[in-house]
C-alpha cells in the first residue's frame, strides 16, 4: 500500500489536517459578526456614548476559546487550573508522562508490516492516549500516591513529533507529601540496584539514561534532538489585530500532533470540571 511508504503517511496527515483546520478557521473568519454579535453590540453602545471613553477603531478578527489550540482556549483552560488551585491548594505532585516509541504495542504492529515506529504516528498517538487514560484511571482508583481530589493535564508535542502530558495532582490533606521520608518512599534521584531489582534497574537505564555520547559517539541520538533556537517576531502593528494570523504564524505541526487533532482528543483533561 503506497501509504505505507516512507514519510508520505506523515506528511498525509499533516495536509490532511491542516485542510480540516483551515475549513474552520475559513468560518471562523467569515463568521466574526455572528461570533462577536453580543460583545460588538455592548461595544457600540459604549462608543454611541460620548461620555464613556470608548470608541472602536480599526477591525478586530477573533480566535474564539471555543477553538482547541488558541490563546484564548489556552488562557481559559489556564483559569480553571487555577480554580482547582483556589479550592484544593497548590498541587502535590508534578509527573511527565512521555511516549516511548519502542513500547510492545507499537513496535508488534509496525514490525508485521516492516516498517519502523516513526513512519506510523497515528499508531504512536492512538497508544499514547490508551496509556495515558489508563494511567489517570490507576491514579483515581489505584491511589498509587493516595487518594485524588483532583487532576490536570496537559499534552503537548516535541518538535520531533512524539506527544507527552504533564500531569497536576491533587490529594487529599490525609494523603499529602509532608514529611522527606514520605517524598523518598516515591521519588528517587538514585540508580536502583541491579541485583535487588533488576527489572526497574533495566527501565531507568533504558529510557533515563543515555551515552557515551559527544565526540565518542557522533550518531548517538541526543547530538540532534535540539528543539531549535528561540526567535521572536517584532513588527509595527497598525489598527487591525487579527488573531487568526497571529495564531498561524511560526505554527510548528508535527504528524502525531495532526493525528491527534485528527482523532479529536483533548489536549487539556481535568477533574473535578470547572464551571465558568
Amino acid at each position: 500500500m503506497i501509504l505505507n511508504s516512507r514519510r508520505l503517511f506523515q506528511q498525509f496527515l499533516v495536509d490532511g489536517y491542516t485542510m480540516i483546520e483551515s475549513e474552520r478557521i475559513s468560518y471562523i473568519r467569515r463568521e466574526q459578526k455572528d461570533l462577536r454579535s453580543e460583545t460588538y453590540s455592548k461595544l457600540a453602545k459604549l462608543a454611541a456614548d460620548p461620555d464613556s471613553g470608548v470608541t472602536i477603531r480599526g477591525k478586530k478578527v477573533v480566535l474564539p476559546c471555543s477553538y482547541t489550540g488558541s490563546p484564548r482556549y489556552m488562557m481559559q483552560n489556564y483559569l480553571d487550573a487555577m480554580t482547582l488551585c483556589k479550592n484544593f491548594g497548590y498541587p502535590d505532585l508534578f509527573i511527565t508522562f512521555t511516549c516511548n516509541p519502542n513500547w510492545p504495542e507499537i513496535t508488534r504492529f509496525v514490525a508485521e508490516k516492516g516498517l519502523k515506529s516513526d513512519d506510523r504516528p497515528d499508531v504512536i498517538t492512538r497508544v499514547f492516549k490508551q496509556k495515558l487514560d489508563s494511567l489517570m484511571k490507576d491514579f483515581k482508583e489505584k491511589h498509587w500516591f493516595g487518594r485524588l481530589r483532583g487532576a490536570v493535564y496537559t499534552v503537548e508535542f516535541q518538535k520531533r513529533g512524539l506527544p507527552h502530558a504533564h500531569i497536576l495532582l491533587f490529594l487529599e490533606p490525609e494523603d499529602k507529601l509532608t514529611t522527606a521520608a514520605h517524598i523518598d518512599k516515591y521519588i528517587s534521584a538514585e540508580i536502583p540496584d541491579k541485583d535487588e531489582d533488576p527489572e526497574l534497574y533495566q527501565i531507568v537505564t533504558d529510557h533515563m539514561m543515555h551515552g557515551p555520547c559527544g565526540a565518542e559517539r557522533p550518531s548517538c541520538p541526543c547530538t540532534y534532538i535540539n528543539k531549535g533556537p528561540d526567535r521572536i517576531t517584532v513588527a509595527a502593528e497598525n489598527e487591525e489585530v487579527d488573531e487568526i494570523s497571529d495564531y498561524y504564524d511560526c505554527r510548528y505541526l508535527s504528524a502525531c500532533e495532526a493525528a491527534w487533532r485528527i482523532y479529536g482528543f483533548d489536549i487539556h483533561y481535568r477533574f473535578p470540571p470547572v464551571e465558568r
